[in-house]
């Protein structure tokens, strides 16, 4: 295989078996050649040994930075632990210096490793010129996986201060370190820039979410990473479909696809049906069979159909979108928060179907889950399906659903901006 096919196959194995998207791309892979990164992230090494068929990171030519010579050890100690251990905290970014002290706030009377990391954090963030190493840019990267578990389970408004503080902490180092970290630091800003932007798309703030997504951009433009680009194109894409711009959907899903780089099958089969969802919203003929047959077939084995079940709606067949949603829903795999907000698209589906009372339950269930991960998004999707549901407000299903509608606070707290 060429360093493109393999960081294909290793980015398409980490989401058969992970249900991770990952960016790896022949610049990542040649680094790896050349030994500039001697430890990648686990599922990076668990996707290199799958494709390549080997048993240890050994024999891939992998291991951890060592400890210090000055470090005390025995005959006896096993080599895991004269190894700097995986970093673990409870840290939430911040910017700055303050940042590794954070990191360290915790760690007193744990282990001393985790004192040497939080050090070793510390003396990168005062010192990147000297001090940053890839080691010191993976710390921060599992903040940032932190909080994209933390946004699924509890919200955007939980995952938002720690997801900003790791594009404070890239912002405030990447001027300043040596160009072997510098694509590392980059990549690691325009994933968080990235998920930012998706936050306070969940939060249905447009404005500022696509302001994270050109800062994202921006961040794989700096680092060349192609794939990276037109995934955020294909996520400017699903924010014009929230803001009912039919045109703008079809022409982002479309860049995406003709960009100068190659998508994942998944993201592939997402446009070509960002494209059909977009025609149907602008009055455009379109063949919806056909369309969400080339997805799949696009797609390789990986699952769609949430995304084929809103084609459907646009396409004016709500009985096969609500058909979609209940199957899929029925499956495990979705978050918290992503249950509830396609739940909600299956109420609408179900009204429109007319079936008020089913969808007046699905309703109510979803905003129970927008209440408790506060997605304003989910929220909105409640009351459409509510609005749908106006030819039979007298229903006492449809009663009760307006009812909890008129009940429910969302969270007030004011967000960073």
């Amino acid at each position: 295989m060429s360093r493109q096919e393999l960081a294909e196959a290793v980015n398409s194995w980490q989401w058969q078996h992970e249900k991770v998207r990952d960016y790896l791309d022949e610049n990542d892979i040649g680094s790896y050649e050349r030994g500039d990164y001697r430890w990648p992230r686990q599922r990076r090494r668990d996707g290199l040994r799958a494709v390549l068929d080997v048993q240890t990171d050994a024999e891939l030519g992998f291991y951890r930075n060592r400890r210090p010579r000055s470090a005390p050890t025995t005959g006896s100690e096993s080599e895991q632990h004269r190894l700097a251990p995986e970093p673990t905290s409870s840290w939430t970014a911040d910017s700055g210096s303050g940042a590794a002290d954070s990191f360290s706030s915790d760690t007193q009377g744990i282990s001393p490793y985790a004192l040497e990391w939080a050090q070793r954090v510390r003396n990168g963030v005062a010192d990147p010129a000297r001090n940053a190493d890839v080691a010191v840019v993976e710390v921060f990267r599992l903040q940032l996986d932190t909080a994209k578990a933390v946004d699924g389970h509890f919200g955007a408004a939980a995952a938002l201060s720690t997801a900003r503080g790791v594009v404070d902490v890239v912002a405030s180092m990447i001027p300043s370190v040596p160009e072997v970290v510098r694509r590392e630091l980059s990549m690691l800003g325009a994933e968080a820039a990235e998920f930012v932007g998706w936050l306070y798309r969940d939060l249905a703030d447009a404005a500022l979410a696509n302001l994270w997504y050109d800062r994202a951009m921006e961040y794989a433009q700096v680092c060349g990473h192609l794939p990276m680009q037109g995934f955020v194109l294909l996520r400017k894409s699903q924010l014009a479909y929230e803001s009912g711009d039919g045109y703008r959907v079809r022409m982002l899903a479309g860049a995406a696809i003709e960009g100068p780089w190659k998508l994942s099958s998944a993201l592939m089969a997402e446009a070509l049906l960002q494209i059909a969802r977009g025609d149907a919203m602008i009055g455009q003929c379109v063949d919806m069979d056909t369309a969400t047959r080339q997805a799949r077939d696009v797609a390789d084995g990986e699952d769609v159909t949430l995304r084929e079940a809103s084609c459907w709606i646009e396409a004016k067949q709500p009985e096969r979108a609500a058909q979609i949603y209940g199957e899929r829903l029925g499956t495990s795999g979705l978050s918290t928060r992503d249950t509830g907000y396609f739940r909600a698209r299956q109420a609408v589906a179900l009204a429109q179907s007319e079936q008020p009372d089913l969808a007046a339950a699905r309703a109510l269930e979803a905003l129970s889950t927008s209440v408790h991960t506060g997605s304003i998004r989910t929220y909105g999707a409640v009351r459409n399906a509510h609005r749908v549901l106006a030819p039979w407000h007298a229903r006492d299903t449809v009663v009760a659903l307006g009812e909890a509608l008129n009940s429910v606070a969302l969270p007030s707290q004011q967000l960073p901006r």
